[in-house]
């Protein structure tokens, strides 16, 4: 008897821990980089695509992304450099980034770092 009461409360603990859980998952606050906390990175769109317009290029070896939000984030905080078109890539946790007029390596960092993550240095 004794035995299933101590098994019931563990069951109870476990029960409550996974909801607690599940609450903070479905309302953003339990993802690697979503909640109240998490910086928002405004969505940036590039109008010009054309990659013949884009004479300067870099690869950007960034650091603390762990899913496709962070990487969104990131190109997102790129993007919205002036005469900058980012892609990043999660797997490689690079961004092949792609400018109009020399890029301002500090302020490449700057972004990234006010996004959450940092570059690394090569």
């Amino acid at each position: 008897m004794i035995a299933t009461v101590i098994i019931c409360i563990i069951i109870a603990i476990a029960v409550v821990f996974a909801a607690r859980r599940a609450v903070r998952t479905f309302s953003g606050d339990g993802s690697c980089c979503g909640g109240k906390s998490a910086k928002k990175v405004k969505r940036t769109h590039v109008e010009d695509t054309d990659e013949a317009n884009y004479p300067y290029a870099t690869d950007v070896s960034i650091g603390g992304m762990t899913c496709e939000r962070c990487s969104a984030a990131v190109e997102n905080a790129l993007n919205g450099i002036d005469g900058v078109w980012a892609r990043v890539d999660l797997a490689a946790k690079n961004a092949h980034v792609l400018s109009k007029q020399p890029l301002d390596m500090d302020c490449v960092k700057d972004v990234v770092r006010e996004a959450g993550y940092y570059v690394i240095q090569r």
